[in-house]
């Protein structure tokens, strides 16, 4: 091999390892970037984060156990983990409900196959638990964030141990809202 030939190999070859790193880095870029964004939500100048420990996917709740526990089992259960900062320089009050996901239930076709709210049960940083059918319109609760002030709430949703077999056949599809 002549010594022009080795220079254009060499050239092609560093050209190629600098095509590669910049198309990895880029899609590292991207692929942490829409993560990210996808456990984060801003809402009204208040920011929600999702615990990226948690098996549901941002907003959208899942029943802790798909099956009846008691109470006390239920609180020894990984709670659903989601954090409110307030990014304003004003006092801000918010409340966090828990909703109907009509969307993914239409989606999936089961309107008429929804789990009613009195099987299900929660408690929201080690309250008392509560049946989801006890609360007006899936109101949690209602709280304050003074400026930049951030706080950390635990859910933890069941299925009631006093549930009859009819829960098995049934779907359950909320959202979190905080406003």
């Amino acid at each position: 091999m002549d010594v022009k030939t080795g220079k254009k190999l060499l050239f092609c070859m560093g050209l190629a390892i600098v095509g590669f790193t910049l198309i990895i880095s880029g899609s590292s870029y991207a692929l942490l970037n829409s993560t990210n964004m996808q456990n984060t939500t801003i809402a009204n100048n208040l920011q929600i984060q999702y615990d990226e420990g948690n098996e549901s996917a941002g907003d959208i709740v899942y029943l802790t156990v798909p099956y009846p526990i008691s109470d006390m089992d239920a609180m020894q259960r990984k709670p659903y983990v989601f954090s409110v900062t307030n990014q304003t320089s004003t006092v801000k009050d918010y409340t966090i409900s828990i909703i109907d996901d009509t969307a993914m239930a239409s989606l999936e076709n089961c309107d008429d196959c929804l789990l009613r709210d009195n099987y299900v049960k929660f408690s929201i940083n080690q309250s008392s638990p509560k049946s989801l059918s006890d609360i007006e319109n899936g109101l949690l609760l209602k709280d304050q964030l003074g400026p930049n002030q951030t706080k950390t709430y635990e859910l933890i949703l069941w299925l009631d141990e006093y549930s009859d077999n009819s829960v098995f056949d049934k779907h359950f599809f909320k959202r979190l809202s905080v406003q």
